[in-house]
């Protein structure tokens, strides 16, 4: 029956505090909010520390004008309360302590009350700056303010702290000073209006600290978003270069192999089939097309019409890139007669390959895409086309590169447009595999 009761107290205490903004309802949020406040605070924890520890110095130089009794009793301060605070300070720079830095403040506030308490006593017993005076107030005002706002602990416990002082005062107040009521229900009226103000800016503290995880959390969201942006858009081991989608992007790249293919038969089929019948055919070689590239690490560059471009040798894994769009090449071939047999249509793939130089980047501010440009891509493209249908030619730079793992056979000198006669060679078989 008690836990039944403590579940609802404690679900009634989640939704207000839901309500005023200083908890959230998904408790992953709070997870890591817990982490993200704790780094926050920190430092300021730290200087509050430091703060606490001028302060009581201050005080300290300031109380030795009350006289020689005052002057002896200076000991405790200096001998206690500065070498405790010190402790403290110096624990909240351990990282292992840090993660707790919410529980530091609260056990360093449980214990300085009471010495607070005491040093009041004594100063009450030997001077006119104890309990019962203005300055024993000013005391527990400034107690206060580091508690509540200095600190920065969370709205529940920043209240009981403030309470713990208020209470720890009075009662020390009342049976340890000769205060009279009066006296006494004035500075607890002056310093209750300190706690409520404390309170008030310890709750908008959190509140605001909420605000900015939130505010940092759908930043790094949005971050994330364009990151995998650049990534389908940049080539790989290039998008952590391209952190500003306003920088110009361009590259220059000493040594790449272009791939191009081009479905023989699919125009035909475009005059007798529906669109989106042809969008389900390309998809689904493209698709495997796709999956391919993945494998041999290489990167598509786009697609036009029923045209595939591939690129190898850019971005962390250009090594052996010639190999492996050769190889590609072959599973091309393989994948297109496979989804073509099952389909049913006659499809066959064209492909040309050229090695050289290119230079890379995006051009334009609408629907960019990373794209490529040189003679490289220009003799790849007219391979293609000069290409036997089912078939894989590459150019004399590509063969050299790759006569060791592939058997060729020479296509003599073709014409190309554009570019003039070139000595090209047509893949029959591969003849070992490639690392």
């Amino acid at each position: 029956m008690l836990g039944v009761a403590r579940i609802r107290i404690q679900s009634n205490l989640n939704q207000l505090l839901i309500a005023i903004g200083i908890f959230f309802e998904n408790p992953s949020d709070e997870i890591e909010y817990s982490r993200f406040r704790i780094q926050k605070i920190i430092l300021q924890t730290q200087i509050a520390f430091v703060l606490s520890l001028i302060t009581n110095l201050v005080f300290g130089f300031w109380d030795t004008l009350a006289g020689e009794d005052v002057v002896r009793l200076m000991q405790w301060r200096f001998m206690v309360g500065l070498p405790f605070i010190a402790i403290f300070l110096s624990v909240s720079f351990w990282p292992r302590i840090q993660p707790y830095m919410v529980r530091l403040v609260f056990v360093f506030v449980l214990f300085f009350v009471p010495y607070l308490m005491f040093q009041l006593y004594l100063f009450e017993l030997s001077s006119n700056y104890g309990l019962s005076s203005g300055s024993g107030a000013l005391n527990i005002a400034l107690a206060l303010i580091f508690a509540l706002v200095f600190f920065r602990p969370p709205p529940l416990m920043g209240i009981f702290l403030g309470l713990y002082v208020l209470g720890g005062y009075f009662a020390a107040a009342l049976l340890l000073s000769d205060i009279g009521i009066y006296p006494l229900s004035a500075y607890m009226f002056s310093l209750n209006g300190i706690f409520v103000a404390g309170a008030f800016a310890c709750y908008m503290q959190e509140r605001n600290l909420r605000q900015e995880f939130l505010g940092a959390k759908r930043l790094s969201v949005e971050n994330e978003v364009l990151e995998k942006l650049l990534i389908e858009i940049v080539p790989h081991g290039l998008a952590n270069k391209r952190k500003n989608m306003n920088d110009i992007v361009a590259d220059s790249f000493g040594e790449v192999s272009i791939l191009f293919s081009d479905l023989v038969g699919f125009t035909n089929l475009t005059k007798r089939l529906a669109p989106q019948h042809l969008v389900e055919i390309l998809d689904s070689i493209f698709s495997e097309f796709d999956a391919l590239v993945d494998t041999y690490n290489v990167e598509k560059v786009k697609t036009i019409g029923d045209a595939y471009m591939v690129i190898g040798g850019v971005g962390e894994d250009a090594g052996n890139h010639v190999e492996r769009i050769v190889e590609l090449a072959e599973r091309m071939q393989e994948v297109t007669k496979d989804v073509s047999g099952a389909l049913g249509y006659p499809l066959e793939l064209r492909i040309g390959i050229h090695t050289g130089s290119v230079v890379g980047g995006i051009i334009g501010k609408r629907k960019m895409a990373y794209d490529y440009w040189g003679d490289t891509v220009n003799i790849a493209s007219r391979l293609e086309n000069s290409a036997p249908k089912g078939g894989i030619r590459v150019s004399e730079q590509t063969y050299w590169r790759v006569h060791d793992h592939f058997d060729f056979d020479a296509a003599g000198e073709v014409d190309l447009k554009g570019v003039g006669k070139m000595q090209v060679f047509d893949l029959s078989k591969k003849t070992q595999p490639v690392n």
